[in-house]
């Protein structure tokens, strides 16, 4: 999967050896391989839990990324944005 990092305030990725800033493309690739969601299926005569990946919008990836101002200012207030969440290199 690789790692990532916070390098000088940028999100990068240590992945195969290589040390990538991280772009749009590359969160929604590394998004929709490593996280999914728990869905309930009723198949009539039981229940399963399935997993499907999450698709993030363009929005969800910006936000994750950048953010506006105001989306910083209250992502930091609560520590929710992910460059704050992972190792400085």
């Amino acid at each position: 999967m690789g790692q990532l990092f916070n390098r000088g305030g940028r999100l990068f990725w240590l992945h195969e050896g290589k040390l990538d800033e991280v772009t749009q493309d590359m969160l929604r690739e590394i998004i929709t391989k490593h996280i999914v969601t728990a869905q309930l299926m009723d198949h009539g005569t039981h229940w399963t839990c399935e997993y499907a990946p999450v698709k993030p919008s363009e929005k969800i990836l910006r936000a994750l990324l950048t953010g506006t101002e105001r989306l910083l200012a209250v992502q930091r207030a609560r520590g929710s944005n992910l460059l704050g969440r992972v190792p400085r290199a």
